[in-house]
């Protein structure tokens, strides 16, 4: 709670303030249950989606540490593989071919973005051969390209973003996802191997949160300067060198005051 929660309403009610100050919101409808209804809905920072996802995965946690651990790679491996065929695989190939089959099943257990959490425990803890490796890389950059050319090539015919292809919760996003976390997992060895890139990245990491949780001020700031292009590679490539130094000198400041720290932890 002080970790997650607290942060995020803070932050939400600083957006609101900010909302307020600048005029995009009026404080006439500033109430109660408008408040609530902003907090519960994400209704002030738009980049907080991810918080309602992490709340309810973290609500589920003891439902999943109670499995012994002498079975959770089996457990865990047949959810996520149960789960990615009746969640995902089948609804995405009703959704490509238009069909009007029925899927007969569905796993609640891990439905929404519950699948995230356990199978990154799998791949964290499954020690892959090299073939598995080069078919899960092969399969993830095929779905990288579907997703990208596949929305655009449809796009393009539909006259608007077409979302065959997008979304967390689809076949390309799953298999390119599972494509990077692999490669990460035999890359962060290799870095935390090396002294001074250990220590970087152990500096950074102590940041990670924050730059998630803050970035909002500043890319909304990017919003109302007419000289900046948000759609512009320089822009798009080179802003978070500078936001993200920003935002670490400013949470190393916040840190040192000891009851603001608590809003940065």
């Amino acid at each position: 709670f002080m970790k997650t929660m607290l942060p995020f309403l803070v932050w939400s009610l600083v957006a609101l303030g900010i909302d307020l100050y600048i005029g995009k919101r009026a404080w006439s409808d500033v109430t109660f249950k408008s408040v609530y209804q902003g907090l519960t809905s994400n209704g002030y920072v738009s980049i907080y989606w991810f918080f309602y996802a992490l709340f309810i995965m973290y609500m589920c946690m003891p439902l999943y540490a109670a499995v012994d651990k002498s079975k959770r790679m089996l457990v865990f491996s047949y959810l996520v593989i149960a789960t990615f065929v009746f969640n995902i695989f089948l609804p995405f190939l009703k959704k490509m071919f238009d069909s009007d089959l029925n899927i007969m099943f569905n796993v609640s257990t891990l439905g929404g973005f519950l699948i995230w959490p356990l199978l990154g425990w799998v791949l964290h803890n499954y020690e892959f051969k090299r073939w598995h490796k080069a078919i899960i890389h092969v399969v993830g950059l095929s779905g990288l390209m579907l997703h990208i050319c596949g929305t655009y090539y449809l796009s393009v015919e539909a006259g608007h973003v077409d979302t065959t292809f997008k979304g967390y919760e689809n076949v390309p996003s799953v298999v390119y996802a599972v494509s990077v976390f692999v490669f990460l997992k035999d890359v962060g060895r290799w870095v935390m191997e090396r002294e001074r890139l250990a220590k970087f990245i152990k500096v950074v990491g102590r940041y990670a949160f924050e730059i998630y949780l803050l970035q909002f001020i500043l890319l909304d700031e990017a919003k109302r300067i007419p000289a900046i292009d948000r759609n512009s590679l320089v822009y798009r490539l080179g802003a978070p060198f500078v936001m993200i130094p920003m935002i670490m000198a400013f949470t190393w400041c916040v840190r040192k005051i000891p009851v603001l720290r608590r809003i940065v932890p």
